[in-house]
């Protein structure tokens, strides 16, 4: 195993799965790591990390930092490039969108800003998320037809975001955005213990939310579609398979004498 200064926070891998980057924040860098041989490829020092994701194209890497600004870097190189992307506040969460032509940027300042990749440059206007900021995220569709972004009483869709003129369709029952379905048809929207799956299309609830014992720390979608991978704090340290058709537990993948955080 390679260590990282601090607890490993986020683990991403290139879409052609060259490269796995580590991410801890509080030790000021991300750590590149060759797939093939396991070893360290090249450390980046950044400033106070949150998040970072790799471009669909597999040509850069985004992130982002508590010094309010977002960062490209080449992964042909792992040099920065491209202009400061800035909100008037921390930034914690960064999306590509399906073609790799903009970078959504999600603030503390309780708006999303979107950028030209790869130059860094401000696009259109940018778009308000009010409501309690804590853990705010964004993600595109998989198929680039909507955004969804996230704060901690309330998930929001916003259609056509290449015109920037934006439809807000608010989702009623609040809680955290963890993720949507590779084909996009299915989101799942985290609240304390609770994993509620819910239509794309129309925004309304799928079945019975899904229950862990204690708090879900992160939801993470099958290639297919037809499955949902969960972690929580429980007492047991589990991490559970969902089938979505049915909302029913297939199995228990991970018992762990630690929290599971991620997947």
């Amino acid at each position: 195993p390679i260590p990282h200064g601090t607890d490993v926070q986020k683990l991403i891998f290139s879409p052609n799965g060259q490269f796995c980057v580590a991410t801890g924040g509080w030790d000021r860098k991300i750590d590149v790591l060759r797939t093939d041989t396991g070893m360290l490829h090249r450390s980046v020092p950044i400033r106070l990390l949150t998040d970072a994701a790799f471009s669909p194209d597999g040509e850069r890497l985004a992130y982002a930092s508590l010094a309010w600004y977002s960062r490209f870097l080449k992964t042909d190189s792992f040099q920065r490039q491209g202009n400061k992307m800035y909100h008037d506040g921390r930034i914690y969460a960064v999306a590509f969108s399906p073609d790799s032509r903009l970078l959504a940027t999600r603030g503390l300042d309780k708006t999303i800003r979107l950028w030209e990749v790869p130059l860094g440059r401000h696009y259109g206007q940018s778009l308000w998320h009010l409501g309690r900021q804590f853990r705010p995220t964004v993600t595109f569709s998989p198929n680039g037809q909507f955004m969804a972004s996230s704060a901690r009483d309330t998930t929001q869709l916003w259609r056509g975001y290449q015109r920037i003129s934006t439809k807000l369709t608010p989702y009623p029952n609040g809680g955290q955005l963890g993720g949507l379905s590779p084909d996009g048809k299915t989101g799942a929207l985290v609240s304390g213990n609770r994993v509620q799956l819910w239509d794309t299309a129309t925004v309304r609830p799928l079945g019975k939310a899904l229950v862990h014992d204690s708090d879900v720390a992160n939801v993470v979608f099958s290639p297919d579609s037809r499955l949902l991978a969960t972690t929580s704090r429980d007492q047991k340290k589990v991490g559970r398979v969902w089938e979505i058709a049915t909302g029913k537990p297939l199995q228990t993948i991970i018992q762990s004498d630690y929290d599971v955080d991620t997947i």
